[in-house]
């Protein structure tokens, strides 16, 4: 399906009705946008439903659990390490 719309003076789009109902979108819906080879490509948002938030915030925690403990000072010494790198222009 192809639709042609206008840019408003605002920066904004209206979707077509026959497009937002194929895509299933409401007022209040979330979309990511992007730009590749000069165009520009739109997509409905799939937020992660409750359930993968506990499963992956579970598993986060778990990871951390296992995860070793930095002291104060080997944590300052990875950022002075990073920044070290970002000057020297290798990260």
């Amino acid at each position: 399906m192809i639709e042609t719309v206008k840019l408003s003076s605002k920066g904004q789009l209206v979707l077509p009705r026959r497009l937002r109902e194929a895509v299933g979108a409401e007022q209040g819906d979330i979309f990511t946008i992007a730009q590749e080879n000069g165009c520009i490509i739109l997509r409905k948002a799939q937020l992660p439903s409750k359930e993968q938030i506990a499963r992956d915030l579970a598993a986060f925690r778990e990871m951390r659990r296992k995860a070793p403990k930095l002291t104060d000072a080997q944590i300052q010494q990875v950022i002075d390490d990073v920044r070290r790198e970002i000057r020297e222009g290798r990260a």
